[in-house]
């Protein structure tokens, strides 16, 4: 698939658009759910139209904790075991189809004592057998005191006596969801950001038509739809709302909230896990991130679904103290290199996930909406909402092929050795700004990136790993995007 993959600009796409007024699958929400329902769609021969009001994954799927795989937690109910499996399935499948995106990772949790270690490799040990493999797992290791301090240095030493090691896999979130855009395009989807889903038209039955308008220049345009799908995650609400206003709460949201610190605290390339280390029974990660140390996460209900969710100063506190439990160079508020909240949509109606912790609800005869479900299961749940519609017979009847499609990253390990000379640099060379603003022409071309938060945020991530970084080079990747846009504008 690598060699058919061909991007078009944003103003390619959006010729396109007006040349195409009807799909067979409209998606409204471009995070990594959005784009792989429009990948699985797009491969299978259907016309697609998929849009985003933001940049692709400006929403949970660039402000998640990076994690690939399944909840530990619910290995405790027998019940929800069908969950692990499907998420270690996914996982599986990730780690074959995108080996440049998403890695395995070793998580070592601390004990108090060998009983405690032992109940928890027992427990682990089912997930090792649900895991079916995987490039880079390995089976649940039991370590001793020794071996533990070995594999996590930087920890506190008091009070432990033995740790478990287990496999689960870490990736770039934005860099998977942007693969996912370019295999959706290379099958021939058409694909614009920053355009606002703002009515739909339904005669009675089902959803006939969209009315978008563009973000940027505030024109209006309607398409046909033979089928819509919902992925607008916190915001799915406000889609099915503009069909029929009385449609009730069906989203719960959830902020979840991280912070990054210099890897220096926990000089190590494994990953420490402590089940309820982080308040409301959340467990307490501090993963190697981008050279960096990624701690999260609190869990706070969130009324509202914001477009930029902040992390507040109660959250910062609570993780670095929460983490200074366990680490013996104690984090102090100035240590933060950065911080970033996501929102996770919930599902809001009990029951309505028959136990697999999402859900593709159809409404309006032809609209699906697709809820709740983590990074993970983007594929199983896109397969799952495609498969409702040609189970509905509204689509025609093809075969899924994302279960052994590869997944291009062959952009990220220019993107990494930018983002590390970037970081390193204290007074960037002109050399290296110059690097930054070809960087940026190749994203506004390639990936439709429109502002300087699309390139350093989710195609860099620099705004995740400095804050302070990402402000140094802010206007020097905003001047080049706005003479980007005025040539695009010269050239009608």
């Amino acid at each position: 698939m690598t060699n058919k993959q061909v991007l078009c600009s944003r103003a390619e796409m959006l010729g396109r658009l007006k040349r195409q007024d009807e799909f067979d699958v409209v998606v409204i929400g471009a995070g990594a759910t959005g784009l792989g329902v429009a990948l699985d769609a797009a491969s299978r021969g259907m016309s697609v139209l998929v849009v985003d009001a933001q940049d692709w994954a400006a929403g949970r799927s660039s402000r998640s904790g990076k994690h690939i795989g399944s909840d530990i937690g619910l290995l405790s109910c027998p019940a929800r075991w069908g969950r692990v499996r499907e998420a270690l399935y996914e996982r599986r499948l990730l780690l074959q189809n995108a080996p440049s995106l998403v890695r395995a990772q070793n998580f070592v949790i601390p004990c108090r004592c060998r009983l405690s270690m032992a109940l928890r490799a027992v427990r682990l040990a089912l997930y090792s057998l649900f895991s079916s493999g995987g490039r880079g797992t390995h089976p649940v290791s039991m370590l001793g005191r020794v071996g533990l301090l070995g594999m996590l240095p930087g920890i506190e030493r008091r009070g432990l006596a033995a740790g478990v090691c287990f496999t689960d896999a870490m990736c770039d979130d934005a860099a998977l969801t942007l693969s996912l855009l370019k295999g959706a395009v290379a099958y021939g989807a058409v694909a614009v950001n920053r355009m606002r889903m703002i009515d739909a038209e339904a005669d009675g039955r089902r959803v006939t038509s969209v009315v978008l308008q563009d973000g940027e220049t505030g024109r209006k345009m309607k398409v046909r739809a033979r089928t819509v799908f919902n992925c607008a995650g916190v915001w799915a609400d406000d889609v099915r709302r503009m069909v029929d206003v009385t449609s009730g709460r069906l989203i719960g949201i959830e902020r979840r909230s991280y912070i990054v610190v210099d890897r220096t605290f926990m000089p190590t390339g494994n990953a420490l896990y402590l089940p309820g280390g982080c308040g409301r029974k959340r467990p307490l990660t501090i993963t190697p991130w981008q050279g960096r140390l990624l701690i999260g996460s609190t869990a706070s209900d969130q009324g509202q679904a914001p477009i930029d969710p902040q992390v507040t100063e109660d959250e910062v506190r609570l993780l670095i103290e929460s983490a200074n439990r366990i680490l013996s160079r104690k984090i102090r508020p100035e240590d933060v290199r950065a911080r970033f909240a996501g929102l996770h949509a919930a599902i809001g109606v009990k029951g309505l996930d028959n136990g697999r912790g999402y859900a593709v609800v159809t409404e309006f005869s032809n609209m699906f909406t697709v809820a709740g479900g983590s990074l993970t299961l983007y594929r199983a749940k896109a397969e799952a909402a495609i498969d409702e519609a040609v189970r509905r017979h509204l689509l025609p009847r093809y075969g899924c092929m994302t279960r052994s499609m590869r997944l291009d990253g062959a952009s990220q390990v220019a993107m990494e050795a930018l983002q590390k000379k970037l970081l390193a640099s204290e007074t960037p060379s002109d050399e290296l700004l110059k690097e930054l603003e070809d960087f940026a022409a190749q994203q506004f071309a390639g990936t439709n990136a429109r502002t300087a938060d699309d390139v350093l945020q989710r195609r860099l991530r620099i705004g995740e790993l400095d804050s302070a970084r990402a402000e140094q080079l802010r206007p020097v990747v905003q001047a080049q995007i706005d003479a980007l846009k005025a040539q695009e504008a010269a050239a009608g």
